[in-house]
């Protein structure tokens, strides 16, 4: 704080710090100093204590409040008043709204960091598992490598052989030609030959132990500089790695500091937030005493008011009254006067005249029905009462029906969507099977519960379409099968048993027939007794029964056409 006096900011203030915002405040409390922001918030030392709005408004506006003797200056301060809690709140959902993006920020940089670890354990797992591929290739290269030394060796082995071998053979064949010559010589010739042939078979077979050793070991050199490329690729996929791992790790870190000073200025603005309730919290506790206050005299004020003015018009009344007696009496006394009479009239026998009246009401009252206003009461409770049963019911009464309303639609809307599923399922599959047309249709669609459900069928060849009971019996057993394969799409069934449902069909539609069932058995499991060679020929697995000496026999087989590939080669193993 800087004055052109310059004892008078510590004359003003004392041991106390003048700061220009409560961050500032706060943060020279911690340090414990006293200090109190130009808005008002005064803190002491080590934050051990907070007064918001000191010196400010809110204090003024309290004391005017506590001290004041006018309910207009009330009236007055409470507006200040809440003009000031407008203007807290303000700043209260602001700083609530910096909070949520705060938060959100947050959100979003923990999710960037979760997302960059995972990231890099994937990355991880990817490295150990090509550097464990590195090391299974390095220990296949080292086998492959002795592999191919050990065939060098057997192939240097098998060439010395062979050329040890050409000059025997060389000699031998000479000897025979000069052998040859002589007669006495043939069995020796014979046996010469059958061992020249045993010769020439093992240089045969050991001329293609040597090509197969030959190709073998181009082979596993064609392998070995295969595992060499992969090698190094595997290296500079490492390499690259590494160096994306590493700039990871730097946004990890980038990411973490921002997170820190997010954070950081997140807490800073949630202290903010508490001291504004604070702050708002007391004023608007001492706002509500002093309107409940105000309330309660306003209160007063109104019922004084009201009564005064019923008294004013009561007294209004009374005295109009005395004026209108006053003036009748006159007129009387003014007309008794001119009828001659000088002297006033001599009082009446009151007494009697009451006794009289008396009487009368004694002999009448026990004609009249004192209760009749009770029972009147009671009739018109009654009525009420039945008038709003009648209006209960009514409303229960329209509650039903809505209710009922509803539960016919939803039916109506459950069974056209079935119905449109299996008239589009009916289609395909009698389609597929027969090449025609068939489809659903509703007898009366505008009140679809009092009908029925009528299924027509146009086979290939037909013009016209005829329904289900006017076709044939092989027509009528395709309808039937499609009918009951589109109803058991809605809720499958693990398994269906079907009996000789081919046996009316022709070997085109048993063949089509035998198609469609097969496609629907992968997700189900059919069981079905046929006499058709086409069907029997398409079942994975076929019971054959069958007479023998009176008694049925049960014979089993497994189609391999049918069984999986998987299957047949773990039955051959």
């Amino acid at each position: 704080m800087h004055s052109d006096y310059g004892r008078l900011p510590a004359f003003l203030f004392s041991e106390t710090l003048l700061v220009r915002n409560s961050s500032s405040a706060f943060m020279l409390a911690k340090q414990s100093y006293r200090t109190v922001s130009a808005e008002g918030e005064l803190f002491e030392p080590a934050v051990g204590s907070m007064s918001l709005d000191f010196g400010g408004k809110i204090t003024d506006m309290t004391k005017a409040i506590l001290f004041g003797d006018s309910v207009e200056d009330l009236r007055e301060m409470l507006a200040k008043l809440s003009k000031t809690i407008e203007k807290k709140s303000a700043q209260l959902q602001e700083i609530s709204e910096r909070i949520v993006v705060s938060d959100a920020e947050k959100i979003k940089l923990e999710f960037g960091i979760s997302n960059v670890e995972n990231k890099i354990a994937s990355e991880l797992e990817t490295s150990s598992g090509k550097e464990k591929s590195m090391s299974q290739f390095a220990s296949n290269n080292q086998i492959l490598q002795s592999e191919a030394d050990l065939l060098t060796m057997e192939l240097c082995k098998y060439s010395r052989r062979l050329e040890l071998l050409t000059p025997v053979i060389d000699r031998l064949s000479s000897r025979l030609r000069s052998i040859g010559d002589e007669p006495s010589s043939k069995s020796e010739l014979a046996a010469k030959t059958l061992q020249r042939s045993q010769i020439i078979k093992a240089i045969d077979t050991t001329n293609i132990e040597l090509g197969q050793v030959t190709s073998t070991l181009g082979g596993f050199e064609g392998r070995l500089e295969l595992d060499m490329r992969q090698l190094c690729e595997m290296d500079g996929e490492k390499d690259r790695l590494a160096l994306e791992l590493e700039q990871r790790s730097h946004q990890i870190e980038e990411l973490g500091n921002k997170s820190q000073s997010l954070e950081a200025e997140l807490k800073t603005l949630r202290d903010q937030e508490q001291q504004t309730i604070d702050s708002s919290g007391n004023a608007y506790g001492v706002l509500q005493e002093y309107e409940r206050k105000i309330k309660a005299l306003s209160e007063n004020e109104r019922k004084l008011s009201k009564e005064h003015s019923i008294i004013e018009r009561e007294s209004a009344l009374l005295k109009k009254d005395i004026t209108d007696l006053t003036t009748e009496e006159a007129r009387q006394t003014n007309d008794l006067v001119w009828l001659g009479y000088k002297n006033l009239l001599d009082e009446m026998d009151i007494g009697a005249a009451i006794k009289e009246l008396t009487d009368e009401y004694e002999g009448v009252k026990s004609r009249i029905n004192l209760r009749a206003d009770e029972a009147y009461v009671q009739v018109i409770e009654g009525y009420r009462g039945m008038s709003t049963r009648r209006n209960q019911l009514e409303s229960e009464r329209n509650s039903i029906v809505s209710f009922i309303e509803e539960i016919v639609k939803e039916k109506e809307k459950v069974f056209m969507e079935a119905f449109q599923r299996v008239d589009g399922d009916i289609r395909n599959t009698f389609e597929k099977m027969t090449g025609g047309a068939a489809w659903l249709e509703i007898e009366n669609p505008v009140d679809i519960f009092s009908s029925g459900v009528m299924l027509l069928v146009r086979f290939p060849g037909k013009t016209v379409p005829r329904e289900s009971t006017a076709l044939s019996g092989g027509e009528k057993t395709i309808a039937a099968t499609v009918f009951l394969l589109a109803l058991q799409s809605l809720k499958p069934s693990p398994f269906y048993l079907l009996d000789e449902i081919d046996a009316h069909l022709d070997a085109q539609n048993t063949e089509r027939l035998s198609k469609v069932l097969l496609e629907r058995s992968k997700d189900n499991q059919i069981i079905m007794v046929t006499l058709k060679d086409s069907t029997v020929s398409k079942a994975a697995l076929i019971y054959g029964v069958y007479p023998k000496e009176g008694l049925s026999q049960v014979v089993k087989y497994k189609n391999p056409a049918q069984v999986p590939l998987a299957q047949i080669s773990e039955n051959k193993a």
